[in-house]
């Protein structure tokens, strides 16, 4: 890429009755040249032998159509991009490396913005789950643009994690009584993501036991299930054992 035109000026001839002519121009150009970006007045000036003179002018006009050049883009210029990417361990966000981009023009670059503009070329991040589009926008000097965009799509690849799950017990019913009142302690989970979104749900086997029913003798197997939001799960299970 260049900041200049090549231009064949057109021919321009000039006569006079004398027969001679002198004819120059200005600025001094060869017929096919380099012009800057912008307008450059050519002027061509015959002489006779007698000084008279007359003079010829028009106009070159150079416009920039040359976008900036962008690199160190990931991608394809011009495709988007996805960016997969999973949650830290422990952590709700993943950390990521913006790609180095860059750009150039031969006018020179006036801006290089990111959207949003809390990101910026090489910079560690700390992206939430789900889709998180960021683009960068090179503009020059003439206020022509190139932009490359991209998508950071964090996934959750961690399931919740039990902090209170109780042991296997044995209780022990009362003399003459068939069933027995058992109760346990709370139990609780917590997810990398959020515990607000945490869905916990309990089962049994036989079924129709919960927490502070009445169970028969026999053992039976409480299972809890612990959900996030991304559909990952863990379950909690521990056996109550009811004796005579």
């Amino acid at each position: 890429l260049k900041a200049t035109a090549t231009v064949t000026l057109p021919a321009v001839n000039a006569t006079d009755n004398s027969g001679s002519v002198t004819l120059t121009v200005s600025p001094n150009v060869l017929s096919t040249d380099h012009y800057n970006i912008g307008k450059t007045a050519v002027t061509y000036l015959a002489v006779d032998p007698s000084n008279n003179q007359r003079s010829c002018t028009f106009i070159i006009t150079v416009t920039d159509l040359q976008h900036p050049i962008i690199s160190g883009f990931p991608g394809v210029v011009g495709n988007s991009l996805t960016i997969p990417l999973v949650t830290d361990p422990g952590s709700s966000n993943a950390t990521y490396t913006t790609p180095n981009i860059t750009a150039w023009d031969p006018t020179g670059i006036s801006s290089e913005t990111y959207t949003p503009s809390t990101y910026y070329s090489g910079g560690v991040f700390q992206f939430q789950v789900g889709p998180t589009p960021v683009s960068y926008t090179a503009t020059n000097t003439y206020f022509l643009s190139s932009q490359v965009s991209f998508t950071v799509l964090v996934s959750d690849n961690q399931p919740p994690i039990f902090t209170s799950c109780p042991s296997n017990f044995t209780n022990t019913t009362a003399p003459g009584q068939p069933t027995l009142l058992v109760d346990w302690p709370p139990v609780t989970a917590l997810d990398n993501v959020g515990s607000s979104r945490l869905q916990l749900s309990q089962s049994s086997a036989p079924v129709g036991y919960t927490d502070g029913s009445l169970f028969r003798v026999g053992v039976t197997r409480i299972t809890y299930t612990a959900t996030d939001s991304s559909s990952l799960s863990s379950t909690c299970t521990f056996f109550v054992k009811i004796i005579d």
